[in-house]
């Protein structure tokens, strides 16, 4: 027998099994599932962001509004134009927050039952903002300037918050 042929003398190796199969790369299937994960986080940011900045520009406009109103009432005082243009301001702010269906239909007692919901003391309907359903319609109405500004402001502030949907009646939500 030939030397080079005998067994034992080859060298041979024992036999290896190949590596288990790697979970990199995934397959296709998990790659288009990951995009789409991807592409709605990315649309949930943006809806996020773009709501922030909805709520933030709703301030400032409204803010800048109360101060022209303000400036106005210095120029020139009329305490009716003031009550007129206020709860025309208070009503744009509803109506951008929730909607014309909400708000816009809104009249007397509840519209400050409405305005009222931002307000846990209940200042329109009980205190000096309960002018803003009676004071247009007098020849001259009697009413604290500066509280109803800031209880104007403070609504608006609370209006355009974060947390502003809670603040829907319970059958519209």
């Amino acid at each position: 027998m030939n030397p080079m042929l005998d067994p034992a003398t080859l060298p041979l190796r024992d036999i290896h099994l190949p590596a288990p199969p790697s979970g990199w790369p995934p397959g296709p299937g998990w790659m288009v599932l990951a995009g789409i994960g991807l592409l709605l986080a990315v649309l949930f940011l943006c809806t996020v962001y773009l709501r922030r900045r909805r709520q933030a520009s709703l301030r400032y406009q409204a803010d800048m509004a109360l101060q022209a109103l303000r400036m106005a009432q210095l120029q020139n005082p009329c305490r009716q134009q003031l009550l007129r243009d206020l709860s025309a301001l208070l009503r744009r702010v509803a109506i951008s927050v929730w909607s014309a269906r909400t708000a816009a239909s809104l009249c007397g007692e509840d519209w400050l039952r409405f305005l009222d919901r931002a307000d846990p003391a209940c200042r329109f309907s009980r205190g000096v903002g309960r002018v803003l359903a009676t004071g247009p319609y007098q020849p001259t109405p009697d009413f604290d300037e500066r509280a109803l500004l800031a209880l104007a402001t403070d609504w608006l502030h609370q209006a355009t918050s974060r947390g502003a949907a809670r603040l829907l009646p319970e059958q519209e939500s």
